[in-house]
C-alpha cells in the first residue's frame, strides 16, 4: 500500500486546503515562549502584497520571546501552525494596509509593528515549506480598482456577500483581493467571499468580480 505521505498529488491537494485556510484568515492566535513560558497573544495580521510577508504589531512585551508559532485562526488540532520570525519595522504601505484591514490596533498600549517571515507550517500531519505561505500577490494592481468599484455600492456589495456566503453584513467594505476571492470587513471581523477558484492575473479577477454582481 503506498505511503500517502509519498503521494506528490496528496501533498499538493494538502497545501492547496493549508492555503486556503490561510487566505480565508486574517487573524489568529501567537504563541511566544518568553523565560521557558509559553503566552498567548490573539493577533490580527495582513500580509504584504510585494513580499507576502506578515505584518502584525505587538506590545513590546512579545518581542522579548525567543520563539513564535502563529495559530491560523486559532490554537486547535486543525488549526495552521505557522513557527515565525520577527522584526520591527516601520510604518508604511504594508501598515497602511494593515489599518485598512482592521483599523487602529486596539488593546495594546504602544503596540510595535513587526514583519514576519514564515520559517515552516504544519496543519495536521503536513509540513510545508514557509515560501509556500509567502508569495507576492498577483492581484495587487487589481486591488484598489475592485475595493473602489465595490465600495460605491455597499448594499449591492451586501447582497454579494448574502448570495455567495450566506452572510448578512449590513455595513461592508472591501478591504482587499487575494487571489482566492475577497476580503471583506465587517464588525466582527474579516471574511473572505470566494471566486471558487484562485485567480493570477489582475484582468481575471476584475473580469470575475463583474461576474460575480451580475448574478447577485
Amino acid at each position: 500500500m503506498p505511503d500517502l505521505f509519498d503521494d506528490p498529488s496528496a501533498e499538493k491537494l494538502a497545501l492547496s486546503h493549508a492555503l486556503d485556510l490561510f487566505d480565508s484568515c486574517r487573524e489568529g492566535v501567537l504563541i511566544a515562549r518568553i523565560a521557558d513560558t509559553d503566552t498567548a497573544w490573539p493577533i490580527k495580521f495582513v500580509t504584504c502584497p510585494e513580499s507576502g510577508r506578515l505584518i502584525t504589531c505587538l506590545a513590546e512585551e512579545a518581542l522579548r520571546a525567543t520563539e513564535y508559532v502563529l495559530h491560523v485562526p486559532e490554537e486547535k488540532a486543525d488549526s495552521l501552525q505557522f513557527l515565525i520570525s520577527l522584526e520591527k519595522c516601520g510604518e508604511s504601505s504594508a501598515t497602511d494596509h494593515y489599518l485598512g484591514y482592521h483599523g487602529k490596533p486596539e488593546g495594546v498600549h504602544a503596540p510595535t509593528w513587526v514583519e514576519c517571515w514564515i520559517d515552516a507550517a504544519r496543519r495536521a500531519d503536513w509540513v510545508f515549506d514557509g515560501e509556500a505561505f509567502m508569495t507576492p500577490n498577483p492581484l495587487a494592481s487589481a486591488e484598489c480598482p475592485i475595493c473602489k468599484r465595490l465600495n460605491a455600492d455597499p448594499a449591492k456589495l451586501s447582497q454579494l456577500c448574502k448570495a455567495v456566503e450566506r452572510l448578512d453584513i449590513p455595513s461592508p467594505v472591501c478591504v482587499g483581493v487575494v487571489p482566492s476571492g475577497l476580503h471583506v470587513r465587517a464588525r466582527f471581523g474579516v471574511v473572505r467571499i470566494p471566486f471558487g477558484q484562485r485567480l493570477e492575473s489582475p484582468a481575471e479577477a476584475e473580469k470575475r468580480v463583474e461576474e460575480m454582481l451580475l448574478k447577485t
